[in-house]
């Protein structure tokens, strides 16, 4: 169910840039985010400069995450990921997952404190 919403939705997101690099560019999309209490749900897209391959040997050029986070407790947890065979979420769908992590503690200065930084510090005007 999570994955259709990511695929429907996608179309409409309102990506802003907020992090680039020799990788690729990485995305918020500010018209994702929903906040309960201390925590965020929000989506996350990374758009590749070169083509990338799964575990699986599959190709893809885009990756979307829908992550949560723990603003309080610094903490966060997936609820699915997509990636996709075109650029910006475009093409065909060519791996998927949807399932809830458990909450996991994040590393300073890893990238998802960069993405806790998004999630958590940024006014979105909810």
């Amino acid at each position: 169910m999570l994955l259709l919403v990511v695929i429907c939705n996608s179309a409409m997101a309102k990506w802003i840039v907020y992090k680039e690099d020799s990788i690729g560019i990485d995305y918020v999309d500010s018209s994702s985010i929903r906040m309960d209490g201390s925590t965020v749900k929000i989506w996350f897209m990374t758009d590749y400069k070169t083509l990338m391959t799964t575990n699986e040997g599959l190709s893809y050029k885009s990756k979307i995450l829908k992550l949560g986070f723990d603003c309080t407790n610094w903490k966060y947890r997936y609820y699915g990921i997509e990636m996709n065979s075109g650029n910006m979420a475009e093409g065909v769908t060519v791996d998927s997952v949807s399932h809830i992590s458990e909450w996991k503690i994040i590393d300073p200065g890893s990238i998802g404190e960069t993405m806790r930084e998004q999630a958590c510090g940024k006014d979105w005007k909810r």
